[in-house]
């Protein structure tokens, strides 16, 4: 499988913008970067998860907002 403009996209996102909001475990960024690195394998996939990762980065600023204050 070759990687394409968006899966390559998605892990820097993934490398460079998620961050751990507590020390060593935080299930709102994990649950995000796990979606970062899922492959689609249609087009209707990747809408999904697109949708999935927009409502995953909200609870993920709320989370790393709430916990970092």
């Amino acid at each position: 499988m070759k990687a394409t403009a968006s899966s390559t996209l998605r892990w820097l996102k993934m490398t460079h913008y998620v961050k751990n909001c507590r020390n060593n475990s935080c299930i709102c960024a994990d649950k995000l970067r796990r979606l970062y690195l899922t492959l689609p394998l249609s087009n209707i996939e990747e809408k999904i998860l697109e949708h999935n990762i927009e409502k995953q980065t909200e609870k993920y600023k709320e989370c790393f907002n709430k916990n970092i204050k």
